[in-house]
């Protein structure tokens, strides 16, 4: 495709156009005069001067895969892994929110106004349980699908996954065209051990504990677990699927995927909060449920509460936080950095934390330190009640999992007398 424009599209209206060389975006004009019209991000808001390279990248390019994933899709693309522009030129249907970019325009006059008319929104293939395992088994179920005639599918993050559409049935259909996903199905990973029990067990817990959750439940696929995620960002109207528009935070922070982590000079928490504040349209809730699942992550052992795995959710009726998702207690698997990706005051890891690092977390959010010592135990005190209901819950629905008790559980127990014991010397 070399440096050909792309073109962005919500549905079969057109957004905007990406260019190469410069890298730059811009609105159409005739979106920007459009009454419904919307800004992609909080970090490209609508204007008609166009936007440089490091807005282009921190929000299109964070559309797509990383690490070993997206190694095994460039691969198959034959594309170099570093070309983020040919990645997303190749990919970028069906992502997440509610933007497809293509590599073709609606017309040849893009000012007309007219809708695109070759959007096919109802090309689905069907795909058995076999079929999805024969994928993995190829190297990898997202890498296996692109190049496909007609799949343009791309998802962030690092883990192989694959978005679906699942009818009333529970049949699993593959997108092509236009057509939209409306459930991601995660899979096992080599390196973590019962990775999608153990993120199934955790949402679970959240939800229990009162955080706003994805919907999610398990699904035997050969020898191994999946974990079907119902998308937030995916609304049923009839037989149609309506996307609604999302961005995590690192796109509407104006952060690259390769800065996520605090560490490596992405958002912190403080950061985060400050955003929700200034776009929620309920600041308080989602404030305080921000609040608390950070405090969850440092409970649970969950290293990998990062920006890309927060969201701002834009609907007709206003911008909300996303539910929570990807929640994982990576304490289970020793070879993991037991950091967490946000900061707790000066302490990023949750064995360590002090009186201190709780008063310097309410300073930095702006909050009162009895606030967040009473949202911490009241956190807390509900992991420790819904710890065990929870795992004979899954139990029960899925068979037995061993590893819940000899390996999630007792890290979780670990984490929380730690952070209780940091709370009470606070007190």
């Amino acid at each position: 495709m070399g440096d050909d424009p792309l073109y962005v599209f919500h549905g079969r209206r057109r957004v905007g156009r990406i260019s190469a060389d410069p890298l730059k975006f811009v609105y159409d004009t005739t979106w920007l005069s459009a009454r419904d019209s919307f800004a992609l991000s909080v970090a490209l808001p609508l204007r008609p001067t166009s936007f440089d390279e490091a807005d282009v990248r921190a929000f299109f390019f964070n559309l797509l895969p990383e690490g070993q994933v997206r190694r095994r899709l460039a691969g198959r693309l034959k594309i170099s892994e570093g070309n983020d522009y040919a990645l997303l030129a190749a990919v970028g249907g069906e992502c997440a929110g509610a933007i497809a970019v293509l590599p073709t325009p609606a017309d040849a006059n893009p000012e007309s106004g007219r809708e695109r008319d070759d959007f096919d929104e109802h090309a689905y293939d069907a795909l058995s349980d076999d079929d999805i395992t024969q994928r993995i088994a190829m190297g990898g179920a997202l890498s296996s699908a692109a190049g496909e005639s007609g799949v343009r599918l791309s998802l962030a993050g690092a883990q192989d996954k694959l978005p679906v559409y699942i009818d009333a049935s529970g049949n699993i259909f593959l997108p092509k065209g236009q057509a939209a996903s409306t459930h991601i199905i995660k899979f096992e990973n080599r390196d973590f051990k019962h990775l999608a029990v153990n993120e199934a067990f955790v949402l679970r817990l959240a939800e229990a504990v009162g955080l706003p959750c994805v919907r999610s439940t398990l699904r035997r696929l050969g020898r191994s677990n999946a974990l079907v995620v119902e998308r937030y960002d995916r609304l049923r109207a009839g037989a149609r699927v309506e996307r609604l528009h999302q961005e995590d935070f690192c796109q509407a922070l104006n952060v690259p995927a390769e800065r996520k982590y605090e560490a490596e000079g992405g958002p912190s928490f403080a950061q985060s909060v400050e955003l929700v504040r200034k776009h929620s349209s309920d600041p308080l809730a989602d404030v305080h449920a921000v609040v608390r699942w950070q405090i969850f992550n440092a409970a649970v052992g969950n290293a990998d509460g990062h920006a890309k795995n927060l969201a701002l959710l834009h609907t007709p009726t206003g911008t909300r936080l996303a539910p929570f998702y990807d929640l994982v207690s990576t304490r289970a698997y020793p070879r993991v950095d037991r950091h967490l990706a946000m900061h707790i005051g000066a302490t990023s890891d949750p064995d360590q934390l002090t009186a201190k690092d709780w008063s310097r977390f309410a300073t930095d959010l702006g909050v009162g330190a009895r606030y967040v010592r009473d949202t911490a135990t009241q956190v807390l005190s509900a992991i420790g009640d819904a710890l065990i209901p929870t795992v004979r819950a899954l139990e029960k629905a899925f068979g037995r999992k061993d590893f819940l008790r000899s390996a999630v559980v007792p890290g979780i127990e670990k984490c929380t007398r730690r952070v209780t014991a940091s709370l009470k010397a606070q007190s």
